[in-house]
């Protein structure tokens, strides 16, 4: 019975069974469930906690940013719907946390795109550092733009003409040859009526 006094302790109880055995996506689920369905609960409120933690498990695994985001998320939810719970200024003290770790990875794709020779991409990573002044990532971003400003820009290609480029695409047509359409000589044979 989805409604009876019993549901929500039950589904809360699937989803730490499913987090304790490693099944994470199938256990926020559950949680989700437990905080979309029985809102304004004790349910609820450790739902939105064991979210939280998942979230936070998922994020330091990840190199994605995204995973950083989502565990933010789940803490902004946590502290707003649940501001008298003991664990919401833990929770919103670790936002912090969450923020100086997303920009670490994000500084640290940076770095990835310099070394790998594409400075325009790095220039993207650490612009977005270094629009969080909070974190010590934005500094050594700031100083990563400096460097790729003051280097030297590369030599430009040698631009070949048009005729050069086309013999990348295949062979280059004669133009000492026409080309002839052939007018005659098959024998077409109408098709016979449907009648």
């Amino acid at each position: 019975a989805p409604f009876s006094e019993y549901a929500p302790r039950s589904l809360l109880n699937i989803g730490q069974v499913l987090r304790k055995n490693g099944e994470n996506g199938q256990a926020l689920l559950a949680f989700q469930e437990v905080v979309t369905t029985y809102p304004g609960t004790a349910f609820s409120t450790e739902a939105q906690f064991e979210i939280f933690e998942i979230r936070g498990i998922n994020a330091e695994r990840s190199n994605s940013p995204v995973e950083d985001r989502a565990q933010a998320d789940a803490a902004m939810d946590f502290v707003n719907q649940n501001p008298e719970d003991a664990r919401a200024q833990e929770v919103q003290s670790n936002l912090q946390e969450i923020e100086a770790r997303s920009m670490e990875k994000l500084y640290n794709t940076g770095r990835f795109y310099e070394k790998s020779g594409k400075p325009d991409s790095a220039r993207v990573y650490y612009r977005e550092v270094v629009k969080n002044p909070n974190t010590p990532w934005a500094a050594k971003a700031q100083e990563r733009l400096v460097i790729i400003d003051s280097a030297p820009a590369p030599a430009p290609e040698r631009t070949s003409s048009i005729r050069e480029r086309a013999g990348l695409f295949g062979s280059k047509p004669d133009p000492s040859e026409t080309a002839e359409m052939r007018t005659g000589g098959d024998e077409v044979v109408e098709l016979p009526s449907a009648e």
